[in-house]
């Protein structure tokens, strides 16, 4: 034997309709912040250089700025262990290179 009460039975139709409706906004929201961060993403590259001794500024932008890409991740696409290997690795010849420079062309007594 069940005893249901209309009300009860509306009250819990209700209650799923309401968290539907929500769910439904929520996702709304999400789809609407996705598509104009993609839309001012695509702006601002507008502006950006694509050729240059830096090499192409917009190509990356448009790369860090995937949908699949937090503001709060702390590295940049492309800068891995090997890059800042490469750079490390280009700043230590570059220091021997001035270092032999200086010894080549200076005197550490002031002498002239």
């Amino acid at each position: 034997m069940s005893f249901n009460i209309p009300a009860v039975a509306e009250s819990q139709y209700t209650s799923l309709m309401s968290k539907g409706l929500l769910a439904l906004i929520v996702a709304a929201f999400i789809l609407i912040h996705f598509v104009l961060r993609s839309v001012i993403a695509k702006w601002y590259a507008r502006g950006l250089a694509e050729d240059g001794y830096y090499g192409n500024l917009r190509a990356a932008f448009l790369k860090n700025t995937r949908w699949f890409r937090s503001i709060f991740l702390t590295v940049v696409t492309g800068w891995d262990k090997r890059a800042r290997d490469k750079i490390s690795m280009l700043r230590d010849s570059a220091d021997g290179f001035v270092q032999n420079l200086n010894d080549q062309y200076t005197n550490p007594s002031g002498k002239t």
